[in-house]
């Protein structure tokens, strides 16, 4: 079907002139046109025709006040503005003095080419990045917070630059959100990733991320949370997450043994364990198509069962030690690539990445883990 044409009004930030066409970078993004680059002047707003990325004419200048929305400000000193916005470092001088505009996010008003207003966005929260995708970030402590798709990512240590949200590890990483009203509407991450655990999706018996129905049982006592709300489990308890989650749609069923070395179990309905033990916490959430159960724990725990479930620990010391080295490796890659980031987690427990708790950790496993602490391979 054939794309309509739309009028707008777009900010014109820079034109980049390539052999056939020109490139318009403007606040609401890159358009291409055929017209001559000597039509438009930076700073500057027209109201033009848009057929897909195409601008295909121009109706007039336009007079009304345009935005660059979540720029991320460097400085505002005297007549001069520096800011980051869309991958690029803009500089303007202005017409006027300015009162001194503290760094951070911000909306930019322009109008006639002027500057005419700075909006500093100062609500702020922080906590873990645990899930996100297309209309949803899940922050810890907060739940899922709603964004329009269009988030700037800030990395605000050493040299401002922008970045992208798979460069946010998830639950690894010192992380701010900017919001206004109930959205987030852009992240600042404020130091580099600390790693330290792991979030690993538990695939279905079929091997899908989504299971029908969720069992699970604590060998300790356990703490479980769902939203604001906290209670207690005893050891053994069979405990079934949709009870809770229907009533409380869009959260998170998280259970966490009281006891450093309680493990988790998957079960039946009738009680009876179908899984090895898990160490850390499990998570369930509820889709539209059923649940999906995240694992998260240290990643040095994580490595205790992996190395026997890919190697049997019945091999020589040093064939473990090698296997925990590229294990290990291979997490922090992981890491840095969120590709289940949907799901909140890093990677799964199948050979799609590394099979993960088929046989339980042994004393070689933990040996060859702890002796290799830290080594990956470069």
């Amino acid at each position: 079907m054939e794309q309509s044409v739309k009028k707008e009004t777009l900010l014109v930030l820079n034109r980049m002139e390539m052999e056939d066409q020109t490139v318009l970078v403007t606040n609401q993004g890159d358009f291409y046109t055929k017209l001559q680059n000597t039509y438009f002047t930076d700073w500057m707003s027209y109201d033009v025709y848009i057929k897909e990325d195409q601008c295909i004419g121009i109706a007039q200048v336009s007079e009304q006040e345009q935005t660059i929305e979540n720029a991320y400000l460097k400085s505002c000193q005297d007549e001069k503005i520096s800011f980051l916005f869309a991958g690029a470092v803009y500089e303007k001088e202005l017409q006027e003095r300015w009162i001194s505009c503290e760094p951070g996010v911000c909306d930019l008003v322009f109008r006639d080419g002027a500057l005419t207003a700075i909006k500093t966005k100062q609500d702020i929260i922080q906590g873990q990045m645990l899930s996100y995708d297309d209309s949803e970030i899940e922050i810890e402590d907060y739940g899922r917070i709603h964004h329009n798709g269009k988030l700037p990512v800030y990395q605000t240590y050493g040299d401002v630059s922008e970045k992208s949200i798979s460069d946010v590890v998830l639950g690894n990483m010192n992380v701010a959100y900017v919001t206004a009203g109930k959205e987030v509407c852009a992240i600042l991450i404020l130091q580099p990733a600390d790693i330290k655990n792991i979030r690993v999706l538990l695939l279905s018996d079929d091997g899908t991320n989504i299971r029908s129905d969720v069992y699970l049982k604590c060998s300790t006592n356990a703490n479980i949370t769902c939203g604001d709300e906290t209670k207690s489990a005893g050891s053994e308890e069979l405990l079934h997450p949709a009870d809770t989650l229907t009533m409380a749609p869009g959260k998170t069923y998280i259970v966490k043994p009281e006891s450093e070395d309680g493990k988790i179990y998957l079960c039946n309905g009738n009680g009876t364990a179908v899984s090895n033990g898990y160490a850390g916490t499990i998570e369930v959430h509820s889709t539209e198509n059923g649940y999906t159960v995240v694992n998260e724990l240290p990643l040095e725990e994580y490595l205790y069962a992996v190395v026997p479930s890919e190697m049997p620990s019945s091999f020589s010391p040093e064939a473990l030690k090698t296997q925990a080295v590229c294990a290990r490796s291979y997490v922090y890659m992981q890491l840095m690539r969120a590709d289940l980031a949907a799901y909140g987690a890093h990677i799964n427990d199948s050979t799609s990445y590394q099979v993960y708790n088929k046989v339980e950790k042994t004393k070689e496993s933990v040996a060859a883990v702890d002796a290799t602490c830290g080594q990956v391979l470069t």
